[in-house]
């Protein structure tokens, strides 16, 4: 081969690489674009009345609780409030500890709870490409390229803050501390690797621990590790890494008492079963997970030409990520189920991602492999096309602009002067639940209600008359909603509440005989 035709092909070669990176520049350009209006639009000064997930309110008034140093942990089955804390103590904490600086104002604390789930994403994040950073140590020198770094980046990023994980990263929920721990621990497994296997062992086994503590399904990643330490028959290891998960499972349970027990295990149990949950989530997963689910297929597919990593990272993210999907999949027969049960699969996605983009600079470099890329480009344009809806027709997805205008924002600051002025109980749900409204504290609070208030009272587990009981009777004297809560204001005008004409935003529901005062 003479002089030109080898500066051909080197330049063929590279125009190859910088097209591999180009192809995740795109949809890593367009999540990061949603993810800024998506954080514009909860630190905003209307966007905190929006609920971005189901059930945040939730998780704000039980971290609004600790705050106030009121017991987290109640019994749920008790009258009035009813209260529910599902998750687990170190999410809570977590939050009450983020948001400590903030004071009481539930405004400051949402946008300051939100933004603190954004910073655990960027700590699942930062593990992915504290990884990266390890392969290119491991580079070999004749594959030499200055693109591989930035397409290991690119991918990552396209992976973790894409439209699997959408709003989830701007919310106060558990699901994504749990699954940024959960590839720390990852990350520290394969980065120790079994040189020092009670080391790599104990390390990820303590991090696997803490992502536990936010959310006790957050075990995937960890079934996975312990799975290929069999495969592997890395014993040692094996114990090192369910060492710290078991002592706190088991001492978690044994100090926080039986009503933490109730609250964590026997309360979310409740919730039923519908096999319609899992075909509906599996096509949402195709859809807004087509750039993950194509990164982890041609990541996986090319492992054994990775000739960088060691047996063991192979077995453990092969594992990991079986684990992480069919745990979620199966997770997903439960009623209340969303995208959040396949976030651990995201993360181990995002591992697999820095591995992807380096293997496709080297293969396109040398043989080309042009079904990867357009797999990639296939996966890339339907992820961004998604996003790219998203911002121009937020309907068809979900929401990326302001619901609140002034105009709702108006009438919410009358409801407040509404409810101050109600001689007794009240009840308010638009957005957190009335927890911006400065209600008495705790506030009346049932987001949770169908999955566990509900088929409590027909298990005939609750004291007094249940949530349901209490709008029948009347209990609340003023009861605000919004148009969507159908069950509630199915309820209301059974029990016979007068609904007032003059509202644009909210129904405004007032007990019979409130007082005149009250009804003008």
């Amino acid at each position: 081969m003479d002089g030109d035709s080898i500066m051909d092909a080197s330049r063929s070669r590279q125009w190859r690489r910088v097209l591999a990176m180009l192809l995740f520049l795109i949809p890593a350009a367009a999540s990061l674009g949603v993810l800024g209006l998506r954080v514009a639009t909860v630190v905003g000064p209307l966007g905190f009345l929006d609920t971005t997930t189901s059930g945040e309110s939730v998780q704000l008034l039980n971290v609004m609780k600790l705050q106030r140093g009121l017991p987290l942990y109640d019994h749920p089955v008790e009258p009035p409030f009813y209260p529910l804390a599902m998750h687990n103590i170190g999410f809570y904490k977590a939050y009450a500890w983020a948001v400590s600086t903030l004071g009481s104002d539930a405004e400051d604390l949402a946008r300051g709870a939100r933004l603190f789930t954004l910073a655990l994403a960027a700590m699942g994040l930062g593990a992915a490409l504290a990884y990266g950073l390890i392969d290119l140590r491991r580079r070999d020198p004749r594959l030499d390229s200055p693109w591989v770094a930035p397409t290991m980046v690119l991918a990552a990023l396209a992976t973790w803050f894409g439209g699997l994980p959408g709003w989830w990263v701007v919310s106060i929920r558990p699901d994504i501390g749990g699954a940024a721990f959960a590839a720390v621990g990852l990350t520290l497994a394969l980065a120790i690797g079994p040189r020092r296997e009670i080391l790599a062992g104990l390390a990820a086994g303590a991090t696997l621990a803490v992502a536990w503590t936010f959310k006790q399904s957050c075990i995937l990643t960890w079934g996975g590790l312990m799975l290929s330490a069999l495969v592997m028959r890395r014993w040692r290891f094996a114990a090192a890494v369910a060492a710290p998960l078991v002592a706190t499972v088991a001492g978690v349970n044994l100090l926080l008492g039986p009503d933490y027990r109730y609250n964590t295990m026997f309360a979310v149990s409740l919730a039923g079963f519908d096999f319609h949950n899992i075909t509906n989530l599996s096509i949402h997963l195709a859809i807004k997970g087509i750039l993950p689910l194509t990164i982890a297929a041609l990541a996986l597919a090319g492992l054994r030409g990775a000739s960088w990593l060691r047996a063991d990272e192979k077995a453990a993210l092969a594992c990991c990520a079986g684990t992480t999907l069919m745990g979620g999949l199966a997770a997903c027969y439960r009623n209340g189920s969303a995208m959040n049960y396949f976030f651990e699969f995201n993360a181990v996605a995002g591992l697999l991602a820095v591995v992807l983009g380096r293997r496709l600079v080297e293969v396109v470099a040398e043989r080309g492999h042009v079904w990867a890329l357009a797999a990639v480009a296939a996966a890339g344009l339907g992820a961004t096309a998604q996003d790219v809806v998203r911002v121009v027709a937020p309907s068809r997805f979900d929401l990326v602009h302001d619901r609140f205008d002034v105009g709702r924002r108006a009438e919410l600051d009358r409801a407040r002067g509404l409810l101050q002025k109600a001689d007794g109980p009240v009840y308010c749900q638009p957005a957190l639940s009335g927890l911006t409204l400065g209600l008495p504290f705790p506030v009346y609070n049932f987001d949770d209600e169908p999955f566990f208030h509900r088929p409590a009272a027909q298990r005939g587990l609750l004291k007094g008359d249940g949530v349901a009981g209490q709008v029948l009777s009347r209990y609340f004297r003023v009861i605000v909603a919004e148009p969507e809560n159908d069950y509630l204001l199915s309820l209301a005008r059974q029990a016979g509440y007068v609904e007032r004409e003059d509202w644009k935003y909210f129904h405004v529901l007032t007990s019979p005989d409130v007082s005149t005062a009250l009804a003008r």
